[in-house]
């Protein structure tokens, strides 16, 4: 049997300018802690010779390359 879950994290941060990151919050490296996180768990599951699969086909973030 297949299931399908459409889990949402949704990550908040205080923006800034990247010539000023102090007075930021970036969101991005939590949320990188949080994959890889992810990863290992689907790994523990592979290993004990489970049946898994699971992907997050979708990690959004800004679009400016000068803010955080």
């Amino acid at each position: 049997m297949a299931e399908i879950t459409r889990p949402k994290i949704t990550i908040i941060g205080k923006g800034g300018h990247g010539s000023n990151p102090a007075y930021s919050n970036n969101p991005i490296i939590p949320a990188i802690q949080i994959y890889k996180k992810y990863i290992k768990l689907v790994d523990k599951y592979k290993l004990e010779g489970h049946v898994f699969n699971s992907t997050l086909p979708i990690f959004k973030s800004g679009t400016a390359f000068n803010v955080v």
